[in-house]
């Protein structure tokens, strides 16, 4: 058998491989490298096998690829759920904050004094706020 590559350092094309069958004691019209039968054969297996390991590989990439994707999708939808709640949160937050400091009517008692100096109990009714 024979196989020739016709390379050219110039461009980018590929190699032009040909099977030739040339009986014991011809010579080949061309330069060429040739290959007996057993040779050939360890060539086509290796391709063959090659080929096989491409499958595994890009099958693995693929199935990875898919895993990698789900994963990205369910930490996505994870991550709005989060913010929603987060969101949520911060709404009932700032709505019992600003019922905390709104006016309201409140009962208070105490001690006070008076202008002359004594000091008397009190008790009271009226609108409070919430400073602190």
């Amino acid at each position: 058998m024979l196989a020739s590559w016709r390379s050219s350092s110039d461009s980018a094309e590929l190699p032009e491989i040909k099977v030739l069958r040339v009986p014991p004691g011809w010579r080949a019209n061309e330069e060429s490298y040739v290959f007996n039968e057993a040779a050939m054969r360890e060539v086509y297996v290796a391709l063959e096998t090659y080929e096989q390991e491409i499958g595994i590989w890009m099958r693995a990439y693929f199935e990875l690829a898919e895993k990698s994707e789900i994963h990205a999708k369910s930490l996505e939808s994870g991550l709005k759920s989060l913010k929603t709640q987060l969101d949520s949160e911060r709404r009932e937050w700032k709505a019992a904050l600003s019922r905390a400091r709104s006016p309201g009517f409140g009962v208070f008692a105490g001690v006070g004094y008076t202008t002359s100096g004594s000091v008397e109990g009190i008790a009271g009714a009226g609108f409070v706020w919430k400073l602190f």
